[in-house]
């Protein structure tokens, strides 16, 4: 399956909002890192259980290891490390419900100065604005690797 291209040209991000940009990653890796540390006492009990029942060789529970670092911390690199790409301001414009009541909502964000959008993506929720609602200012911001972080902001253009 091929993936369709946005074609979306992104513009140069201000200092404010580089600084929003990094503010958030830093919050975002602080919160893996909390939780890979919680989650690591787990981990070290699984390989004990598992060595003493079974004759496991070593590199099976350094993979294992691998993809648990991996998987707390890829999800961080895809997003924030390098400088961002570009940045692009935008509306909520369809709030879409996922998989029955109460499970949550994917959105799409329309570009009302190039008349694109996006379609089906996931903006988390802040404490400043618990509730996403169709009409809403959104940063698209398109990270190093090509990812695209979608952020609330209030004082968008």
């Amino acid at each position: 399956m091929q993936r369709r291209k946005d074609n979306i040209e992104y513009l140069e991000l201000t200092e404010h909002e580089l600084a929003q940009y990094r503010q958030h990653g830093r919050k975002s890796l602080c919160i893996r890192v909390i939780f890979f540390f919680l989650l690591i006492p787990i981990y070290i009990i699984y390989c004990i259980e598992i060595f003493s029942k079974f004759p496991v060789p070593f590199i099976w529970c350094l993979i294992t290891l691998l993809v648990y670092v991996t998987a707390f911390i890829g999800g961080w690199v895809f997003r924030f490390a390098g400088t961002p790409r570009g940045i692009r301001h935008g509306r909520v414009s369809k709030k879409i419900p996922v998989g029955g009541k109460y499970r949550g909502y994917r959105f799409n964000i329309y570009f009302e100065d190039i008349h694109k959008s996006i379609t089906n993506k996931i903006i988390q929720p802040t404490k400043a604005h618990p509730v996403i609602m169709r009409g809403d200012s959104v940063m698209v911001v398109k990270s190093y690797m090509g990812a695209r972080y979608i952020m609330l902001c209030d004082g968008c253009k």
